[in-house]
């Protein structure tokens, strides 16, 4: 399977200088991870904080065996894979961490439970846009939002999410995210060939 992607710019909003990276493509299986991350030039992420990617759901066998070699022979910024709630459950048991990679719950709404967003296996949150798009509508929304910002700082982790204009919700508080994307967020890569075959390999767990 050929596939364009691209590299997706995030900016921390109390130090704008420092950026972050995602790579750009629906979430991939663990064994196209490490052809994903040697499509990723040094040049690519230079400065970057953190390149996050986006991964589907995994069993901790297939982690290890696949998921952790291609991690220790990458040779850039700290990963930060994405995962979903189902994920989390794997590895919330199984003890996942290390100094090459971290885990960042994404897709967090109103649905997600506190337990989730305070588990020790994750360091970071992101926050999908459509719940950040309805919280900036809906008022009850807009302090949810907020109340489930200031959880996840309390617990120390770092948060992303789409800025969007909440001044239409009259008293809403403002969603104050560590990172959004970055104003020219997208840069061109070089497309990535995955094996349809290898996709389909590792099958997300039970």
């Amino acid at each position: 399977m050929t596939q364009d992607t691209s590299l997706r710019s995030w900016t921390l909003l109390a130090s704008p200088q420092v950026k972050a990276a995602e790579i750009q493509c629906p979430p991939i299986f663990l064994p196209a991870l490490a052809g994903v991350l040697a499509s990723v030039k040094p040049t690519d992420v230079r400065g970057a904080a953190f390149l996050i990617v986006r991964v589907q759901s995994f069993n901790r066998n297939d982690f290890h065996r696949i998921a952790e070699p291609a991690l220790r022979s990458y040779v850039g910024p700290r990963i930060c894979l994405a995962i979903n709630r189902s994920t989390l459950k794997v590895v919330a048991s199984a003890g996942f961490a290390g100094t090459d990679f971290g885990l960042m719950l994404d897709d967090v709404d109103a649905e997600t439970p506190l337990s989730d967003v305070a588990c020790d296996a994750i360091e970071a949150v992101r926050f999908g846009s459509g719940f950040v798009a309805e919280a900036s509508r809906s008022l009850r929304l807009g302090f949810a939002l907020d109340a489930m910002l200031g959880f996840a700082r309390d617990v120390g982790l770092c948060t992303l999410g789409t800025a969007t204009d909440f001044a239409q919700v009259l008293d809403a508080p403002p969603a104050r995210f560590d990172y959004v994307p970055s104003p020219t967020s997208n840069t061109p890569m070089r497309t990535l060939r995955q094996s349809t075959r290898a996709n389909m390999r590792t099958q997300p767990a039970a």
